[in-house]
């Protein structure tokens, strides 16, 4: 028997709010120049700080709506050469007799790039799907990451990336499970 009345939702973080953001990591230069902006490989030089980790802070809001002018203006690396990792984290709870039928991220705008990591009980380490990445331009949408969903305890880090000094966003990103929005728990 299968309870489909039992939505999934975000347990809050450990402030309370929906999501938390962490800026610790600043401006690097990579050694090596990419071609696009997002690219899949500068992502390979990101490290997605543990979820207890010092630097995360509270995020209000059930959508990520960050705006930042680029910390890169004015460094030593060139566009393409270098980047500054931001890193937002979420966390929700499914039962086992919920059924994930399709989880995706949704994006309204990145500048330059993202990539969603999911983490759980079967992926303590972290997946990122090949089609997990966002770029500017892009579709906005990540692949559906069903499969990569466990009962338990899931927890979702967006890597926003900015690789070129102007500026840096990633606007209206919200995860869509089963068609629907997923929103903060009620208790």
């Amino acid at each position: 028997m299968v309870d489909e009345g039992c939505r999934a939702c975000i347990e809050g973080t450990a402030t309370g709010a929906p999501w938390q953001i962490n800026r610790t990591m600043g401006p690097v230069c990579f050694g090596r120049s990419f071609t696009t902006h997002g690219d899949p490989a500068e992502f390979e030089l990101a490290a997605i700080p543990a979820e207890a980790a010092a630097g995360w802070s509270a995020v209000a809001a059930t959508t990520i709506d960050f705006s930042q002018d680029s910390a890169l203006c004015g460094r030593s690396c060139e566009c393409l050469n270098g980047g500054e990792f931001t890193y937002f984290q979420t966390f929700f709870e499914v039962s086992a007799s919920y059924v994930v039928r399709s989880l995706t991220v949704s994006m309204g705008a990145v500048d330059d790039g993202a990539r969603v990591t999911v983490f759980n009980d079967r992926h303590p380490a972290g997946v990122s799907d090949p089609g997990a990445y966002v770029q500017i331009g892009g579709t906005g949408t990540t692949t559906d990451l069903a499969r990569y969903i466990a009962p338990g305890r899931n927890r979702i880090v967006l890597t926003h990336l900015d690789d070129c000094c102007s500026h840096r966003s990633v606007g209206g990103v919200r995860v869509v499970i089963n068609g629907a929005n997923l929103a903060t728990c009620q208790p």
